[in-house]
């Protein structure tokens, strides 16, 4: 069973777009900016991520069925 989770990763096509999306809803930089090709904001005891990836790859998320 999943206890806790330290850290989620999302990929963007747009980093300024989301930096500013989650200081928006109060995350904290903790790494990284509008401009960088990772950013790290403080979620609590957590942390999300943002990771930059080109336009022309996708970003969609594909799941494993158990």
């Amino acid at each position: 069973m999943i206890e806790n989770i330290s850290a989620i990763t999302l990929a963007t096509h747009d980093m300024a777009r989301a930096v500013r999306f989650y200081r928006m809803l109060g995350f904290e930089v903790l790494y990284g900016a509008d401009a960088a090709a990772f950013t790290s904001f403080r979620a609590g005891t957590s942390y999300l991520n943002l990771i930059a990836q080109p336009a022309e790859r996708p970003t969609s998320t594909r799941f494993m069925r158990a």
